[in-house]
């Protein structure tokens, strides 16, 4: 048996298992998450919440100051940094905080990776939103927040192969077993954290460039375009496969000529978007 095929069936058995160490949301998190899902929850309620976190309730107030939102007036309380935000984009801010925060490992051998990552996770993030908002009709924000959330699953995966040397010490063999592996784990992780279907279907289905889409744009659509295209301006061009022919463009109405030229022309709406992560 070669040594990817054991790293695979010892990552998989172990997931299965519930032996693989997974993300968990903090009781914080848990708590924001199911207040602005609450129709009822107030603003107030909202705002003592997140204040449990400095850190967070830092960041939603200069987020609401960002040019994103362009408010002629500054906001130094949470209470009015979340009306201008609005519910959905808060509960993003503080899943980006949360998945930020898992982007540094303690290993020396993952933290030039995670890095890589990260950058990747906010390039797709903004590509994605800045997709939804000009050809679909979803919520900017929800792509927004599946396109951080796509690679997910890469997190464990790197350091379930701290354990196979042959692994970790091997670029190549490392990218194999990724694209293997962490869209089956990016999906478990996303059930267990009880995001909708489409989050889970994105974490699970963005890499399969043979799926056929339907005629109404989904989340996995958006983030598979904007995918391919962080490929190409963060890691390089990484797939093969010719774009004429990938289904997800013709769900946005695009083609692949006419989403590069979109995203030149959308180059400062993606600056923007991409100050929702920066601290």
């Amino acid at each position: 048996m070669s040594t990817t095929v054991e790293f695979t069936d010892s990552l998989l058995r172990n997931l299965e298992t519930n032996s693989l160490v997974l993300p968990v949301l903090p009781d914080v998190a848990l708590k924001v998450h199911s207040l602005l899902n609450n129709p009822k929850a107030t603003v107030t309620e909202i705002a003592k919440a997140l204040s449990m976190d400095a850190a967070i309730s830092a960041r939603v107030i200069q987020v609401a100051n960002s040019p994103m939102f362009r408010g002629r007036d500054a906001i130094e309380d949470l209470n009015t940094a979340i009306m201008r935000m609005g519910h959905a984009l808060v509960r993003s801010l503080v899943t980006v905080m949360l998945v930020e925060q898992s982007h540094h490992p303690k290993s020396p051998l993952l933290r030039q990776r995670i890095s890589h990552l990260w950058k990747h996770n906010t390039q797709v993030a903004a590509l994605s939103y800045v997709l939804a908002r000009n050809y679909t009709s979803l919520k900017p924000d929800e792509v927004m927040l599946a396109g951080l959330l796509h690679d997910i699953g890469v997190l464990p995966v790197l350091e379930h192969a701290l354990n196979f040397p042959e692994i970790i010490n091997n670029p190549q063999t490392l990218d194999d077993a990724l694209k293997e592996t962490h869209t089956i784990v990016g999906a478990r992780i996303l059930e267990i954290w009880k995001f909708p279907k489409a989050f889970i279907l994105t974490a699970a289905e963005h890499e399969n460039l043979n799926r056929k889409s339907t005629h109404t744009p989904e989340l996995v659509d958006v983030v598979t375009v904007a995918n391919l295209h962080s490929t190409i301006t963060v890691c390089g061009p990484r797939s093969k496969a010719n774009w004429a022919d990938i289904s997800a463009f013709k769900s946005l109405g695009l083609t692949p000529e006419e989403s590069i030229q979109t995203l030149k022309e959308a180059a400062e709406e993606i600056r923007n978007v991409l100050h929702f992560f920066r601290s």
